[in-house]
């Protein structure tokens, strides 16, 4: 289930701001039914969208498969993990790490 925690912190990091979940009282309740629907699941397809305003927004897509997953954002940025090593893919700048998580 570490891919799970990985992937958990990721969509909070990327679609959450904290001052957001400690105003919504769902936020919680909806963690725990997407994680209870996570487990059932063999693969998953998600598309999730966070704004601030008008002028912060940010959205893309994620697909997960066992410990693989793959997102990409609006932006055009990339990451991919293949169960050991997280492959960040910047296009504008021409970049990419590779990186173990813990």
């Amino acid at each position: 289930m570490k891919i799970l925690k990985i992937l958990i912190g990721l969509i909070m990091s990327v679609a959450f701001s904290t001052t957001v979940l400690a105003q919504n009282g769902k936020s919680k309740e909806l963690l725990d039914e997407a994680k209870k629907e996570y487990k059932k699941a063999k693969n998953v397809y998600m598309e999730y969208q966070y704004s601030k305003g008008t002028v912060n927004e940010f959205n893309g897509k994620i697909y997960i498969k066992g410990n693989n997953y793959y997102l990409v954002s609006n932006n055009k940025n990339e990451q991919y993990f293949d169960g050991k090593k997280l492959y960040t893919i910047l296009r504008q700048e021409k970049e990419i790490t590779i990186s173990k998580p813990k």
